[in-house]
């Protein structure tokens, strides 16, 4: 999901220029967020083996999270290669698991 610039629009009320400007000023505090230009990965197999994830954000991310697991095991970054790069990271789990992670 890729967030637009605000483009205020070139004539309005002054009623209407008061909230565009607070509008500006809130989404100035949050487009900087990199957790906000993230990706969803669904379906995700890992084992103990290294599995390369594209992460299609096109820069190398700040980090990810796990937002559903099918098994009780534990999700790390592999140690054996570069985890991250503008196009894939690298993941493995202490056994067996499906996930869905959040890249940011």
């Amino acid at each position: 999901m890729d967030i637009k610039a605000y483009r205020r629009p070139e004539q309005m009320s002054p009623e209407g220029q008061a909230i565009t400007q607070a509008l500006a000023e809130y989404l100035q505090q949050i487009t900087p967020n990199p957790f906000i230009r993230g990706q969803l990965i669904q379906r995700l197999d890992l084992s103990t083996t290294p599995t390369r994830v594209a992460h299609k954000l096109n820069t190398i991310p700040k980090g990810w999270i796990i937002t559903r697991i099918d098994a009780d095991q534990t999700v790390y970054e592999a140690s054996t290669t570069t985890p991250f790069d503008s196009r894939f990271i690298q993941l493995v789990a202490s056994g067996d698991c499906t996930v869905d992670i959040w890249v940011f």
